[in-house]
């Protein structure tokens, strides 16, 4: 098992005008930034969540132009669906090799943001799942992944 530590960064509490991207579709997409410290590198990570049931509509390759000043590096993750213990996670293939950076994020967002309080969970990116445990320190959250998903 591996570990990694997580940091979700919010502009404004409630959520402000910089905590969403207008889509071209006219839709307003929700961004969770986070950076994620592993062993090897520190990677920052973009989930934009579609707001509302017609997610599916989103495609990923519309997301570069509205994101690009985002930091250099940073992965774009498209959050397609989430549930109690679970999330379904979209990203480029350049980006594959850094499933468990967007794994960690994703799980971090879901039990920090959803109060998903499932010891274990499983976030399928790219279709492969990969089985993760948040867990809030007090000062940060830490995640353990393990691979595979059990």
């Amino acid at each position: 098992m591996s570990a990694a530590t997580v940091r979700l960064t919010r502009t404004a509490d409630p959520l402000g005008p910089d905590d969403f991207v207008a889509h071209p579709s006219g839709r307003l997409l929700q961004v969770c930034r986070a950076t994620v410290g592993m062993a090897d590198a520190t990677q920052r990570v973009a989930l934009v969540l579609p707001a509302d049931a017609d997610a599916a509509a989103i495609m990923l390759d519309s997301l570069g132009a509205i994101l690009a000043e985002e930091s250099v590096g940073t992965i774009v993750a498209l959050l397609r669906e989430t549930g109690e213990g679970w999330a379904t996670v979209e990203v480029s293939r350049q980006h594959e090799t850094r499933s468990l950076s967007v794994a960690a994020a994703a799980a971090v967002m879901q039990a920090s943001w959803g109060w998903d309080e499932s010891r274990t969970i499983v976030v399928a990116v790219n279709g492969i799942p990969i089985a993760v445990e948040p867990r809030f320190t007090g000062e940060s959250w830490t995640v353990g992944v393990a691979t595979p998903a059990v």
